[in-house]
């Protein structure tokens, strides 16, 4: 149905990757709509018309938090502290 259409879905930092996500942004994305998604497994995508394709989104700070989040604990090893420390 049309009416319920989405002209803006937004997904941020999902850890799991959702099965179906990317047909159903595919079916409920209006005419000019955007669905984005930021950190975690999944594409972005944008519908103009008819065609439905993928949109490549970068965000530095998302990437490097990602690729902090994927460090093993011991790349730190235990008891560091200062500026490279953190928690994941």
């Amino acid at each position: 149905d049309p009416r319920f259409a989405a002209d803006l879905l937004l997904r941020i930092g999902g850890n799991e990757e959702i099965d179906g996500y990317d047909d159903f942004v595919k079916k409920v994305l209006g005419q000019q709509a955007l669905a984005l998604t930021l950190g975690g497994p999944g594409r972005s995508w944008k519908r103009q018309g008819a065609k439905v394709s993928p949109v490549e989104v970068k965000c530095e700070v998302l990437d490097e938090a990602e690729a902090r989040r994927l460090l093993p604990w011991v790349f730190y090893g235990p008891g560091k502290v200062g500026y490279s420390h953190f928690c994941a």
